[in-house]
């Protein structure tokens, strides 16, 4: 039996709401030991690495006076925030929330649907 790991669980679930982020929505990014409030600034971006390498779904924020950049792998390894600031691969970055964002029922589709998997 083939059971996912916790890892790419958080991963899975990272790259299932950052695919929908939107250009001026805030989230909570929880990771490095820190919860950060940060306001995308850029729509989600997917990028194709080269073939020994994982493809990403990229995306950037602003807070706290610098600008950050989250990348969720499709497959593999963990999603890391990335700063100016630290000069390490980046923050592993364990989940993300929506701040201030209605919750809508939305019937033609379920989340499962919209790619985001259960937690």
């Amino acid at each position: 039996m083939n059971k996912e790991s916790q890892e790419d669980k958080e991963r899975s679930w990272v790259y299932g709401v950052v695919r929908q982020l939107k250009v001026g929505e805030s989230a909570t990014v929880i990771g490095g030991g820190k919860e950060r409030s940060l306001t995308v600034t850029t729509e989600p971006e997917r990028i194709k690495r080269q073939p020994d390498c994982h493809n990403v779904i990229s995306v950037e924020f602003e807070g706290y006076g610098t600008e950050y950049t989250l990348e969720v792998p499709e497959s593999g390894s963990n999603a890391r925030l990335l700063y100016p600031s630290s000069d390490t691969l980046g923050d592993r970055i364990k989940d993300i929330e929506l701040n201030d964002v209605e919750t809508h029922i939305v019937a033609e589709q379920t989340v499962e649907d919209l790619g985001i998997p259960h937690r």
